[in-house]
């Protein structure tokens, strides 16, 4: 069997950087070994080789409102516009196809993606990305809730159906009544989920007072005031309890996250099994709120952190690079070889050690990283 060998100025495996290695890859793609280079046939690259990236949190089915919102407007008035509009779309499917291959070519090999409905379905069935789909719920309201899971069984049931892999995911705290979190818990017990997590401080001011910006939200879609929030105490520590069965929760955005959040939440995973993710979308928030979430702080308390592009109806690119770039100007602690680990290694366990690192008989992809003019390009060679 021919082999081809690949190297490069440095090769990260996913979690650490290396030199005087190479990688031997079948015809495939399928990695054979790292090993010392050795032998005058191996291909030379500039820069860095790295395992393809992990989008650990992105819409596809969105990606027709690409530049629909406008930036800048808040979280909620993002949410009225993606509700109101996103059925303006006139070829959703063409929309969907370009964005999987903006994807593909800018080198990521695996997503978490975020589905209200079947319209991703037809492209991710021939996609050589891996995909982990997650039928997203909502339900603001206890006595609509089997209405509800009526919809969102049928969606699951047609990702089944097509042969791809899906489950249920909650939406958001502001988004989900009582009743529809203690469904979600029992029905994810010991699987991966996803929240999106103090994504605005309007969120915090729900719980802890009743008020803020999400009444506005709540009266411009809904027919009536749900009973969410007014716990007296700020989002993370009010959803979070719900969550009892040994579940990977991926929590995403995190814009607005305090120290206490986090301490409160390892308390409650040490308690309950539970494994906690911190997904940072910065350029997303950028988009939505002008902020970025406290990269800092959650590197300083020893959080597990990923990165996602959100959708395209809340970002200029769908580019993980882009996002590892905008932490590592924003916090100059933020090292490359940390970033890549958080496009990485970091999100492996996620697809079962599949993607994200080079590990022996897995197809991980490869990516090639080099810098021109203070900007760093990415190549997909595998």
């Amino acid at each position: 069997m021919t082999y081809r060998k690949l190297t490069a100025d440095f090769l990260f495996d996913g979690f650490q950087m290396h030199s005087g290695k190479m990688l031997v890859l079948e015809a495939d793609g399928t990695l054979v070994d790292v090993a010392p280079i050795v032998g005058d046939d191996v291909e030379k690259l500039a820069g860095i080789i790295a395992p393809g990236f992990i989008n650990s949190h992105c819409h596809l089915e969105l990606s027709g409102m690409k530049g629909v919102l406008p930036p800048g407007s808040g979280l909620v008035d993002f949410l009225i516009g993606v509700v109101t509009r996103r059925d303006e779309v006139s070829d959703k499917q063409a929309a969907i196809q370009a964005a999987h291959d903006e994807l593909w070519q800018a080198g990521v090999q695996a997503v978490v993606d975020i589905c209200n409905g079947a319209d991703s379905m037809p492209v991710k069935r021939g996609s050589h990305i891996h995909w982990k789909n997650r039928v997203e719920v909502l339900s603001f309201f206890d006595d609509q809730l089997p209405q509800r899971q009526a919809y969102y069984t049928d969606v699951l049931q047609q990702f089944h159906l097509a042969g791809l892999e899906a489950a249920f995911t909650p939406h958001a705290p502001y988004s989900l009544s009582p009743a529809a979190l203690q469904w979600l818990n029992e029905v994810t017990a010991g699987g991966m989920v996803t929240m999106h997590n103090s994504e605005t401080a309007a969120e915090h001011e729900l719980f802890l007072g009743g008020g803020g910006d999400f009444l506005r939200l709540y009266e411009a879609v809904l027919p009536a005031r749900p009973s969410i929030g007014n716990t007296g105490k700020r989002s993370m520590q009010s959803w979070l309890p719900y969550f009892t069965e040994g579940q990977t929760l991926l929590l995403v955005h995190n814009t607005f996250v305090t120290k206490e959040d986090v301490q409160f939440a390892k308390g409650h995973a040490k308690k309950y099994g539970l494994q906690l993710l911190y997904c940072l979308c910065p350029n997303a928030n950028r988009y939505i709120e002008n902020a970025l979430p406290p990269a800092d702080m959650l590197m300083n308390e020893g959080c597990t952190l990923l990165l996602g592009t959100d959708s395209y109806s809340s970002n200029w690119q769908l580019s993980i690079a882009s996002e590892m770039e905008i932490l590592m100007q924003t916090f100059p602690g933020i090292k490359l070889e940390t970033a890549l680990s958080w496009a990485t290694g970091n999100g492996a366990g996620l697809f079962g050690n599949n993607v994200g690192l080079f590990k022996r008989r897995t197809k991980s992809g490869v990516v090639q990283i080099t810098e021109k003019e203070n900007t760093r390009q990415v190549k997909r060679i595998v």
